[in-house]
């Protein structure tokens, strides 16, 4: 399998505002596509020449409560009146694109109220799509009075489920403590398990906890590794990973810093994540 950038458009549930366009992670079988801007730029991060080498991409806005690009993807439904019988009769796929719909507004009227119930009970069939919408809609009281516990528990439910955003997400609350005990060890797990698949904001954010030691033993080149993946692969101005690797370099010495870009090359290897990660910890 190759890594592949490609160009996602998403849905702002805001009516009025303008949806962004970002980058995220797609496994091609058979296809080795290099989005050559983000090429160039790590190579001047890493100052070696990497053509050919698989980058991996995907959109988060650290600190910003977002519902995933797949999960708002407009989507073929049938006709409304069959989707409500199959919503109401218990088809947990049906609820959740009906409360998708309401929620966007595409294909009915935009309805939170009618948004949250059917995501909810969708949610509660473990549906991990409906799971963070509930979520989201608590973190922003939308349908709902706000609520970060509540929040942080549906975030919970999906990121157990291997939902990349929710987890993400989830080592967001954990760090700031916002519906949750704060507790970096926590933050650290979940941000490993989001960047595990490919998600780079949450690859930044736990090579920040690796740069100051919360949640796990500090170090230098295993954050230089993480940082240097989520800034070469998402150069966005908001991308905090930029401006903490700048500091970060300031305090290294060059055979760390040689540590760290061979490290950023084994984390990149297909399937090698969690692996690289893991030896890397083992031998601090």
């Amino acid at each position: 399998m190759r890594w592949q950038l490609l160009p996602v458009r998403h849905p702002e549930p805001d009516a009025g505002r303008p949806r962004r366009v970002d980058y995220r992670i797609a496994t091609i079988r058979g296809v080795d596509m290099i989005d050559t801007r983000r090429t160039a730029f790590m190579t001047a991060l890493l100052g070696i020449t990497i053509a050919g080498m698989p980058l991996a991409s995907q959109p988060a806005h650290a600190g910003a409560i977002a519902v995933s690009a797949a999960m708002l993807a407009p989507q073929q439904a049938p006709e409304v009146q069959e989707l409500k019988a199959a919503a109401q009769a218990g088809d947990a796929a049906a609820q959740v694109r009906l409360a998708k719909m309401y929620y966007l507004g595409e294909g009915l009227p935009r309805d939170l109220d009618e948004a949250y119930s059917w995501a909810r009970k969708s949610a509660g069939q473990d549906v991990a799509q409906a799971q963070v919408l509930v979520a989201v809609m608590y973190s922003k009281g939308q349908g709902v009075d706000q609520d970060a516990g509540e929040a942080a528990y549906w975030y919970e439910k999906a990121a157990k489920q291997g939902d990349a955003t929710a987890q993400y997400t989830l080592g967001l609350y954990c760090a700031a403590g916002n519906g949750v005990d704060q507790d970096f060890g926590s933050a650290a797990k979940w941000f490993a398990q989001a960047a595990a698949q490919g998600h780079v904001r949450g690859a930044g954010q736990l090579g920040y906890l690796f740069m100051t030691g919360q949640g796990v033993k500090p170090s230098k080149v295993v954050a230089f590794a993480l940082l240097t993946l989520s800034a070469a692969s998402d150069p966005a101005p908001d991308n905090k990973a930029i401006d903490n690797r700048a500091k970060l370099i300031k305090t290294m010495s060059k055979d760390e810093m040689d540590a760290g870009k061979t490290l950023s090359f084994e984390l990149l290897e297909a399937g090698n994540f969690a692996n690289a990660l893991e030896r890397a910890y083992s031998a601090l």
